[in-house]
């Protein structure tokens, strides 16, 4: 769910066109329904296009993180599936597109990013702004995001979708500096994280995008080829590249969504670690942490009660190395009365 709405540059860049080849209604997929979940959803949706003729091979970027892109145009509608490789675990994967504020601090094409409504942790609604480069207008999302746990194997999927008379938005609707903006409108985004490693230390990202052509005021028999051309060969891999150096600061440190990670004020990171087979502190143990620095603080208070007798030890050792020079004994009792005193 959250996957959609933290990579709205790239929906709403793919939504605005794909290839000049007739629609076809016989390949389209069955619509997303109230009663769709994210499991069902990833079922249907995600089976990698392999021979399918209507499945065009748009973009495809090598390397251990590589990224592949196919484009389908079918019955007014716009199908992306997208397949690539990220060397991060899912928490740490989905914390990218999670913390909608952060979207437009790494993805230049996000301006604006924002949780509207929060059901339970797995359950969001949430909307962002997307301005591509000139000539496309800027546009606007909203979307209804699910996530949970993938019953094919570690990791989790998620279902999002945009609002429609079949199923209206409760009570949540675009902020006011995105009502004036081109709406965007996904049919069904359907996608999955997976751990591709032993210890979770890579993910596999599969992504099934739907959109409403006419909706965005384009022709339903064809879309404007130079649009794809913009996405495929500047906005994808401009966007895809941002995102893994993205998770490559989280994993440093060196980001706001590594603190998030940690706190984890929802509790999401943590089901989807249970789901993927990360390691998960246990109570057990943050127990035992707690005890470790209970037991270091009783000892740092230990040595302050200590300071002072070691600093009259200190004194008299001082007052040793100096009674040579010191002419009578009384004068050397003195000075030790002198010290008593202050120490009193």
């Amino acid at each position: 769910g959250p996957i959609v709405a933290a990579i709205a540059a790239v929906l709403g860049a793919w939504a605005c066109g794909n290839t000049d080849r007739p629609l076809i209604d016989a390949t389209a997929e069955p619509p997303v329904s109230a009663r769709t979940t994210a499991q069902t959803a990833a079922s249907l949706y995600l089976r990698l296009p392999g021979t399918d003729s209507e499945w065009l091979l748009a973009r495809e970027l090598q390397g251990n993180q590589w990224l592949r892109v196919w484009t389908r145009s079918n019955g007014g509608h716009l199908s992306l599936r997208i397949d690539g490789t990220v060397h991060a675990s899912p928490a740490e994967t989905i914390s990218v597109l999670r913390e909608l504020d952060l979207i437009p601090s790494w993805n230049r094409f996000c301006d604006s990013a924002s949780l509207l409504h929060s059901k339970a942790p797995t359950d969001i609604w949430a909307s962002a702004g997307i301005r591509l480069p000139w000539p496309v207008p800027p546009q606007a999302l909203l979307v209804h995001a699910t996530v949970a746990k993938n019953p094919h194997g570690r990791g989790l999927v998620a279902l999002a979708h945009s609002p429609s008379p079949a199923q209206p938005a409760p009570g949540v609707g675009l902020p006011a500096a995105l009502r004036a903006r081109i709406p965007l409108t996904v049919e069904c985004a359907a996608g999955r994280l997976q751990c591709s490693t032993e210890g979770c230390s890579s993910t596999r990202v599969d992504v099934y995008l739907n959109f409403v052509l006419a909706d965005m005021g384009l022709s339903t028999s064809s879309a404007p080829t130079w649009i794809v051309n913009l996405i495929v060969f500047i906005v994808a891999p401009v966007v895809w590249k941002s995102y893994l150096h993205a998770v490559l600061l989280i994993r440093q440190n060196k980001l706001p969504h590594a603190e998030r990670l940690r706190i984890d004020e929802t509790g999401l990171y943590e089901r989807v670690r249970r789901w993927s087979g990360e390691r998960v502190p246990t109570v057990e143990q943050s127990s035992e942490e707690r005890l470790g620095r209970a037991s270091c603080l009783r000892d740092h208070q230990a040595a302050d009660a200590e300071q002072p007798a070691n600093w009259a030890m200190h004194k008299l050792a001082a007052l040793r190395t100096r009674l040579p020079r010191w002419r009578s004994w009384s004068r050397f009792c003195n000075r030790v009365k002198s010290l008593a005193r202050s120490l009193m």
